[in-house]
Formats: C-alpha cells, structure tokens, sequence
C-alpha cells in the first residue's frame, strides 16, 4: 500500500468498501489493500493510534455482491469487519446482494439500488 492510500485511510471520516465476491473471497487488489493493514493493526495492538482522527465519527460501509447465496459472503464480511476494526471505524451498515449473475441485473433490482443509497445516507449523516 503505498503513502499516499495509508494517509488517506488514517485520515478519513468515512469508508466504504463496495466489491464483488469471487469464489467467496474478495478480488485481489481489495484484498492486497486489507493485507497491507496489518502493519497498523501490529502498531495498534502495541498501543499505538492508527487513525489521526479517531472518535465516534469514523463510519465504515460495507457492499458485497455476488452471484451466490448468504454464505458466500462470510469469508469476505470477516476481512472487511477486520480491516474497518484495524483501522478505527465503526461499521454503520452492509448491504449484501446475492444472485447477481449478468451485467444488467444489479439494474432490475430496484430495492437493491435503493438499499445502496439508503446506506450511503447513513454514512455521511
């Protein structure tokens, strides 16, 4: 992870992690950001302060999709919980939506769509 992301991670007041679910796991390059936590979350166990503002106002979102059931997301809810955890922020919501198999058909499940929205309001409340 370089500077840059880790400065913005530790900074912010809000985090959304939004990814699909591939063979109940998270894509590589989301799961290479949360591999890269644990250096924080070693400081943290040892006393230190991860996030420069920590409180009450780091809200954490969490969005997985994915063509299957409820359990293909339990690996990838844990890493995303841990990762919101490591770095200071209180989980508000998760929206999970499964049997996405085409492109189009996030785009026929309205309530879907509007369970995003609804969660994205909370965060930024």
């Amino acid at each position: 992870m370089g500077q840059a992301l880790e400065e913005r991670l530790r900074s912010a007041d809000v985090l959304l992690i939004a990814s699909p679910v591939y063979f109940m796991g998270l894509p590589a390059p989301v799961k290479a950001i949360i591999d890269r936590l644990q250096a924080l979350w070693w400081h943290r166990e040892r006393g230190g302060t991860v996030a420069t503002n920590e409180g009450p106002f780091r809200r954490g979102g969490l969005i997985l999709v994915a063509a299957g059931g409820e359990d293909t997301f339990t690996p990838s809810r844990r890493m995303a919980k841990a990762a919101f955890n490591t770095l200071g922020f209180e989980l508000r919501g998760e929206m999970l939506a499964g049997g996405l198999e085409g492109p189009e058909d996030a785009s026929t499940r309205s309530e879907m769509i509007e369970r995003a929205r609804e969660l994205g309001s909370r965060l930024v409340e």
